[in-house]
């Protein structure tokens, strides 16, 4: 009963490159400080949840760190609708504003808060 309360289930993750590629062309798209979020309708009854961290992000440890932030901000989110999500660390914004690894997950929680707020229809507050 508990595992369930806290897991992240397979079903509610974009898993195959068909999924992240579609996201990629006919989405919506939006911008929220350190976040890009694309979104896009599905054919499920849930939303499910992608992230793409490139190398370019920094090492492994980082990189799933950052994974591992979204994702619990995703599960204890209630979002509404079926909806795919693909949430990727904007590092244009990283790089030119210099912005370190800690500040980048000091920043998480407000950024994908933006996330939130830009999208009232799809997210229950």
């Amino acid at each position: 009963m508990l595992k369930e309360q806290f897991s992240f289930p397979k079903s509610k993750r974009l898993l195959n490159k068909n999924d992240f590629l579609s996201l990629r062309q006919g989405s919506r798209f939006l911008v929220s400080g350190i976040l890009l979020c694309y979104f896009k309708e599905n054919n499920s009854d849930h939303s499910r949840l992608g992230i793409a961290v490139s190398k370019k992000f920094g090492n492994a440890v980082l990189r799933n760190t950052f994974k591992r932030h979204i994702r619990e901000k995703f599960r204890h989110s209630r979002v509404e609708g079926n909806f795919d999500f693909l949430i990727v660390p904007n590092l244009k914004k990283i790089k030119s504003n210099k912005i370190d690894h800690q500040e980048v997950f000091t920043e998480l929680p407000f950024a994908f808060s933006e996330v939130v707020k830009k999208m009232p229809i799809v997210w229950k507050k």
